[in-house]
């Protein structure tokens, strides 16, 4: 009886490690109030994929409503466009970014945050990343799309964007807008010989050396526009 139940345990381990891991449905309340390729921002909580909560968003004019100051927080979650799952993005990466496939590191998923300088415009066309820097940047790494391969969303915690966007966040004034763009790509590590001067050798030398490029799908996968209370 005993090798009966720790055969039967070690079975349902074993499947469970090489079964694909299912994608939680997204709550439909999310498409019906803000439609697909889109991003939705929420400064009272982290919007949870399969339980759309409505007095979580203050949505009007096409825009986010949050909060700014010393307490502000902000949680994200994108929405792929209709009839998309994450893992058709790794085939499209591969066909339209093939110029540093070759020292391919990581897929990225980027989630970017835009305030408009003075004598800026934004951008004319949805989806088009503004020429600017952002004001933040999250990123999450991957090794290939086998976790994610049929998610239609993923979200953005604020434990993870804190760090880039809190400074702007608490700075802002009311009426500030900002354009949250979604995207994913690659990381790069382009490694190639230079040279460079020794100070031991007192003579030029050739040296390893490496640099992180970042790939990006462009216009964007999906967007959204918040604007200070």
């Amino acid at each position: 009886m005993k090798k009966w139940l720790l055969a039967s345990v070690f079975i349902f381990l074993f499947a469970m490690m090489i079964s694909p891991v299912l994608a939680t449905p997204i709550d439909p309340g999310y498409t019906s109030a803000f439609g697909y390729a889109s991003v939705i921002a929420s400064s009272k909580g982290y919007p949870v994929i399969d339980k759309y909560d409505p007095s979580q968003f203050e949505y009007k004019n096409g825009a986010f409503y949050i909060d700014g100051g010393e307490e502000a927080t902000l949680n994200l979650r994108q929405i792929l466009p209709k009839g998309m799952k994450d893992g058709e993005y790794e085939a499209i990466i591969k066909e339209k970014l093939p110029d540093n496939m070759a020292d391919f590191e990581k897929y990225t998923s980027n989630w970017r945050i835009w305030n408009l300088p003075e004598g800026k415009a934004w951008p004319k066309k949805k989806l088009k990343s503004p020429d600017w820097d952002p004001v933040a940047e999250c990123i999450y790494y991957g090794e290939d799309y086998s976790v994610t391969a049929d998610w239609v969303s993923s979200g953005c915690k604020w434990e993870d964007l804190s760090d880039s966007f809190s400074s702007t966040l608490r700075n802002v004034k009311s009426g500030d807008k900002f354009l949250i763009q979604y995207t994913e790509g690659y990381r790069a590590n382009i490694k190639k010989i230079e040279n460079k001067w020794s100070d031991v050798y007192q003579d030029w030398r050739p040296t390893p050396t490496s640099t992180w490029a970042f790939e990006r799908l462009e216009p964007a996968i999906a967007e959204g526009w918040i604007v200070i209370k």
